[in-house]
C-alpha cells in the first residue's frame, strides 16, 4: 500500500499483549466499519471489492492503536521456556489426556531447552489431528481454536512475560 495513503498520526491507546489485541483490534475494525464475522472463536472480515484499500488503512490504524507490548515480540529466554516446559506438563499434557486424545510422554527439560524452538516437543501440534479429525466426525469442537481454550498451550503472555 502506497506510504501516502496511511495516517500521518494513530493515537496509540496503549500497548497490549497478543491476546488482547485480538479483540480490541476486532472491536477497532467495527468501529472503522468492518464489521467482523465470528465463527467457532475465529474471526474474518470480508470487505467488498471497493473497500479493501479502506480496510486495510483501518487495519493500519487499529494495529496503530493497539500495538504488541515490545516485551511480547521478543524470543523467549530458557527461564520462560522452562515455565512453557511446566504449564504443558502440568496443565497442558493432563488436560489433552482428559479429554480422551493420547499424547506421548514429554522429554526431560534439559532435552526440551536443549532442541531448538521450532522442533521442541509441542503436545498440542501431536493430537492436532486427532481433534480435527474428532470435530468432523462428532462435532465436539467448533475449532481448533476452542481446544486451544480447553487445554492452553502455554501460560497467558502477560503471566509469561511478567506484564507488559
Amino acid at each position: 500500500m502506497p506510504s501516502e495513503l496511511l495516517p500521518e498520526d494513530v493515537e496509540l491507546v496503549r500497548y497490549v499483549t497478543p491476546e488482547e489485541q485480538f479483540d480490541l483490534k476486532a472491536d477497532c475494525l467495527e468501529q472503522e466499519g468492518f464489521p467482523p464475522i465470528r465463527e467457532g472463536g475465529e474471526i474474518s472480515y470480508i470487505p467488498g471489492e471497493d473497500q479493501m484499500m479502506a480496510f486495510a488503512v483501518a487495519n493500519y490504524v487499529c494495529v496503530g492503536r493497539y500495538p504488541i507490548d515490545f516485551a511480547y515480540t521478543q524470543p523467549l529466554t530458557d527461564a520462560q521456556w522452562t515455565r512453557v516446559y511446566e504449564h504443558q506438563v502440568e496443565v497442558t499434557v493432563p488436560c489433552i489426556r482428559e479429554l480422551g486424545y493420547e499424547v506421548a510422554d514429554p522429554p526431560t527439560l534439559q532435552t526440551y531447552l536443549d532442541t531448538g524452538p521450532e522442533s521442541r516437543w509441542n503436545p498440542v501440534a501431536e493430537v492436532e489431528q486427532q481433534v480435527t479429525e474428532d470435530a468432523l466426525s462428532t462435532g465436539r469442537w467448533d475449532s481448533f481454536e476452542e481446544f486451544l481454550d480447553a487445554c492452553p498451550p502455554s501460560p497467558p503472555a502477560d503471566e509469561l512475560r511478567g506484564g507488559g
